[in-house]
């Protein structure tokens, strides 16, 4: 197969973003529902049209419909993919890696997980209805096969016909915000969502919109709502815009981009320590200098950690610290997070 071109980025967009098809992230090809109990995860044997907006359609034509736990896992290959080959054709992964790059914990359960949702990446076709764009069937991957018996790893392919996708138009999903919204799916689709559009001038959506584009139109009107205020609050945490509810519209307000500040690097009697600065941005965190999210943070020696700054930025550093690295962090008095490694 022929290797088709990444996307056109900087280097700094690969370090602290996700890479995502706008026509999948402006309608609900990724659902935010959690598919358990009676909650039955959908299968198409025929075509369907599960997205619309303005002039782009997406319709499913086979295979199990997808959640925002496969989105993680389709971001993050794309990511990786780009990083490290430069194109869009296929790459070999480490589940291990893979599972701490979306935010989750290793272990025989959550890689049970990466199986199964890289079966439905496979297997789930889809037609884009994108205006000068031929209608064409594809996949988002064209293979995942396991490396070897232990499934420790995998081949992935990528789906040559959504490079046509990303080439319509691409959003950038900053990475640390999304794992910060853990699994609050809804606040991770309304992410993805708002992020595919220039909201720096405040933007309004109504609650039926909002239904529709996170794939949840056939809840009832009032539970939504419900669930909304919970993960609106979530997503405001995890990103500072300003986001407000009220009646049936939704107004939501973009942050300004604010440079990184370093993650420094010192030595307090033989023992490494890591200081954050108090800026709300400074979860998007270089060490050294050098760009490396959180959840890439190599922890191989005695580490000590202070954190201090806005609430939303010290909570996603403690999670982010103890769930991937396995540093047990205790909060003082004063209200900074401290703490060792295991």
């Amino acid at each position: 197969m022929q290797d088709r071109q990444a996307p056109t980025l900087n280097p700094d967009d690969l370090t602290h973003n996700f890479i995502a098809p706008r026509a999948a992230v402006n309608g609900s090809l990724f659902s935010s529902l959690v598919f358990r109990g009676r909650c039955v995860r959908p299968r198409y044997t025929q075509k369907t049209l599960i997205s619309a907006q303005a002039d782009t359609q997406v319709y499913q034509t086979g295979g199990e419909r997808l959640d925002q736990g496969d989105a993680d896992v389709y971001f993050a290959l794309v990511r990786t993919a780009v990083q490290q080959a430069g194109d869009f054709s296929s790459l070999q992964v480490k589940a291990g890696k893979l599972l701490r790059d979306i935010g989750r914990v290793d272990g025989t359960l959550s890689r049970e997980w990466l199986e199964s949702s890289l079966e439905r990446l496979t297997k789930a076709t889809f037609e884009f209805a994108i205006p000068e764009l031929p209608a064409r069937e594809t996949t988002l991957l064209r293979v995942a096969a396991p490396l070897n018996e232990a499934r420790s790893g995998f081949m992935v392919v990528m789906a040559d016909g959504m490079m046509d996708v990303y080439e319509a138009g691409k959003t950038l999903i900053k990475y640390t915000e999304r794992i910060e919204l853990g699994t609050d799916t809804l606040a991770k689709s309304l992410h993805s969502f708002f992020s595919s559009h220039n909201l720096t001038q405040e933007g309004r959506f109504s609650v039926d919109q909002l239904m529709k584009v996170t794939g949840r139109e056939s809840m009832q009107k009032s539970k939504f709502k419900a669930g909304l205020a919970e993960s609106v609050a979530n997503l405001q945490m995890a990103t500072g815009w300003s986001i407000k509810l009220a009646g049936e519209v939704l107004t939501v307000k973009q942050a300004k981009s604010v440079a990184p500040p370093p993650l420094l690097l010192s030595a307090t009697e033989q023992v490494p320590m890591l200081i954050l600065h108090p800026d709300e941005a400074a979860a998007h965190a270089h060490i050294v200098n050098k760009p490396d999210a959180l959840t890439n943070l190599s922890v191989a020696v005695p580490l000590s950690v202070v954190v201090s700054g806005a609430d939303a930025i010290t909570e996603f550093v403690h999670r982010t610290l103890e769930r991937v690295h396995g540093i047990d962090l205790l909060r003082p008095k004063g209200g900074e997070l401290l703490g060792g490694s295991k």
